[in-house]
């Protein structure tokens, strides 16, 4: 499902950008928002930087131009070695190991709950979150057809290293829930309360509300038809994923 809303995100990105010849975040929202909008884009896209080091430096390409070429594509290699690194870690320490009898588990790993799905989506939704560079890469490229490609190894390797990780996790801990580095009790609230404020909208709403508001600026005519209705679903998926998650805190 996370794999999915990314999918229609990443087209409504390109979308956008097609139509604008802008290739960020902050040069997209300066040509079809409002002042008032664009600064609560701005707040939405400096919060990732108190959680996360990677996603600061992906701020800083987005905002600061002029200090683009310091970031080389050698720190890029390197997160996603170390991605790969961790996913080849647990797939070999749980190769060989029993699947978790589900006697001895709280909940099966095939059972299927919304309230799961609620509390699932905020956290997984960081996985695929990689809206800033994706439209700076648009933007390179020479031929725009092949971004359908990119898009495609974008979602497919996510969701690939995804299940290996989770599924290595909890045949490796037997279905068990481990606190390990972090022991704190209410770790989840704050992942649902970031990935839902952060994630599902910076990454989902956001989106949505550019192509929304494209058709009402002069670059409408640049846009294929349904290109609104298109819109406004992603920000209703956005927004109702949102809602789903937030109802399991209040």
């Amino acid at each position: 499902m996370t794999g999915s809303m990314a999918l229609m995100s990443f087209r409504t990105l390109c979308l956008v950008a097609d139509a604008t010849e802008a290739y960020s975040y902050e040069a997209i929202s300066t040509r079809v928002f409002s002042p008032s909008q664009v600064w609560v884009l701005r707040i939405l896209t400096v919060l990732p930087c108190f959680g996360s080091m990677l996603m600061n430096m992906l701020v800083a390409v987005d905002l600061l131009l002029p200090f683009q070429a310091l970031f080389s594509r050698t720190i890029l290699c390197l997160v996603v070695t170390s991605v790969l690194y961790i996913v080849a870690v647990l797939a070999g320490h749980a190769y060989g190991l029993p699947w978790p009898h589900d006697s001895a588990v709280e909940r099966p790993l095939n059972s299927f709950s919304w309230g799961g799905v609620a509390y699932a989506i905020p956290i997984q939704i960081f996985s695929y979150g990689c809206h800033l560079n994706l439209v700076r890469t648009y933007g390179e490229l020479e031929h725009k057809q092949s971004m359908q490609w990119v898009i495609f190894c974008i979602v497919s390797t996510g969701l690939a290293l995804f299940a290996v990780a989770s599924t290595s996790g909890y045949v490796i801990f037997q279905g068990m829930v481990t606190w390990i580095a972090i022991r704190t009790s209410d770790l989840g609230t704050a992942m649902t309360w970031v990935g839902t404020f952060d994630g599902v909208m910076f990454h989902f709403v956001v989106p949505g509300l550019f192509l929304v508001s494209t058709p009402s600026s002069q670059f409408a005519t640049r846009l294929p038809r349904c290109a609104t209705e298109m819109g406004w679903g992603v920000v209703c998926i956005g927004l109702s994923v949102a809602v789903a998650s937030l109802s399991r805190l209040v």
